[in-house]
């Protein structure tokens, strides 16, 4: 490994080789290196020839990430697949899969909260691959609901005792359900369980934990790369929306809908707009989108998103609302962060221009989105950074800034890297390389 591991991952890597049980939970909070801490584990059965190949399951958004870890933390790149949930059980797909495990494979389950569930697809396949190795790794920070039926996909998939056995008898001895016929004809529903003692002993037996320490640390930043969207990929290179023909350019005989960056200014503004899903007015795809639902949906603590445009407000609440977040605001025409300070997974939809100076409260939270770099301006940059990254703050900050590929938005943030401003100059030779 490349990555020199802090203490606390040394230790439960220690901890699992130790064991000789190789079926484990990584119960880890974001920010606290479960990656790395993983592949630290493969690669001590990597070098005792217990292992020789790796398979990762992850979220669609993460793919690009552990391809990149993978190839940068081993001199020497082991045999290796990365998919995502909602691929790998597919029949064209599924296949390949069952023959690439074997039992000197090991499965990395990473977010493995996904699995939720005995009836989906998803988990009734990892469970019959499961069979095919002993090496197996479980990766989450919010492995439950407190449900212990949220944990049974998960803990069977590492062999825990009680929980390895068929649903039915796990259903039968562990779960009381009552009757009730409320919202709907009569159904059960579970109201507790038997044996919780022998239960939550199941999962402390294989799991290793590790929560954020009060010690204060340096933030860790993510620079998220995301697709272009087709739509943003056509504005990028004609710069007209929608596309119309020269005929009609001429004439002026051209949709009402047109947006035409027809100012240096107006360019600008509509190629970053392009990136978040709207132009002007208009709106179009953005897999901004995608990367951020995945990312709430895993997430259970607070989170600050931070954002340029009223479009983008109004998109990244919609966002909110799918995930069931509660939702506060800071921007110029409503400024309320009352569900953010009172629920531990509150989300502050926070306007540069608004909230990057003069708010202390934003501080009870450690995670930061950056939907988008604000316009060039390295102070506002650094000033939104510093609302999480300041005293009062007890844990380890962590930043993701979305940056789309090959786009403007990369520059900006190798502007701020610098220590500068992205300013006319930088855009003009930018546009110039294009």
């Amino acid at each position: 490994m490349k990555t020199e591991l802090y203490d606390y991952q040394k230790k439960i890597r220690d901890d699992v080789i130790n064991s000789g049980d190789f079926g484990v939970g990584l119960f880890m909070k974001m920010g606290t290196g479960k990656t790395v801490t993983s592949l630290s584990i493969f690669e001590y059965l990597w070098e005792q020839n217990k292992c020789d190949k790796l398979l990762v399951v992850c979220l669609k958004c993460k793919i690009e990430d552990w391809k990149n870890d993978i190839e940068k933390e081993f001199a020497y790149v082991p045999k290796y697949e990365v998919i995502n949930f909602e691929s790998i059980w597919r029949p064209k797909r599924a296949e390949y899969y069952k023959n690439f495990v074997d039992n000197k494979t090991m499965i990395i389950v990473d977010e493995s909260q996904k699995m939720k569930g005995i009836n989906t697809k998803i988990s009734k396949f990892l469970l019959e691959l499961k069979e095919n190795t002993k090496y197996k790794l479980i990766l989450t920070g919010t492995p439950q609901s407190k449900q212990y039926i949220d944990y049974y996909p998960q803990m069977k998939f590492i062999d825990a005792k009680d929980y390895d056995i068929p649903y039915k008898q796990w259903d039968r001895t562990y779960v009381r359900k009552k009757l009730v016929a409320e919202y709907g004809p009569w159904h059960y529903e579970i109201e507790g369980y038997n044996y919780e003692d022998v239960l939550l002993k199941g999962i402390t037996d294989k799991a290793q934990y590790h929560e954020y320490t009060s010690v204060y640390k340096k933030p860790i930043e993510i620079y998220q790369d995301i697709e272009h969207s087709k739509e943003a990929i056509k504005f990028q290179k004609k710069r007209v929306w929608p596309e119309v023909t020269q005929e009609q350019l001429e004439t002026g005989d051209v949709p009402d809908n047109l947006v035409m960056a027809d100012t240096q200014f107006a360019l600008r503004n509509y190629l970053r707009q392009s990136l978040s899903g709207f132009i002007g007015e208009y709106d179009i795809a953005s897999p901004k989108e995608e990367w951020l639902k995945e990312f709430l949906d895993i997430t259970q603590d607070r989170v600050v998103i931070f954002t340029n445009y009223i479009k983008e407000i109004e998109k990244v609440e919609a966002i909110c609302k799918k995930c069931g977040k509660p939702i506060s605001w800071y921007y110029g025409a409503k400024k309320d962060l009352t569900n953010f300070k009172n629920k531990e997974n509150g989300v502050a939809i926070v306007n540069y221009q608004s909230g990057a100076v003069g708010i202390n409260d934003l501080c009870i939270a450690n995670i930061g989105v950056f939907y988008s770099p604000p316009d060039g301006d390295y102070i506002l940059f650094s000033q939104a950074k510093a609302r999480l990254d300041r005293i009062g703050q007890t844990r380890q900050p962590v930043f993701y800034y979305l940056q789309t590929r090959g786009s403007i938005e990369k520059p900006i943030y190798d502007s701020f890297k610098e220590g500068k401003d992205f300013d006319d100059k930088c855009f003009n030779l930018w546009l110039n390389n294009q």
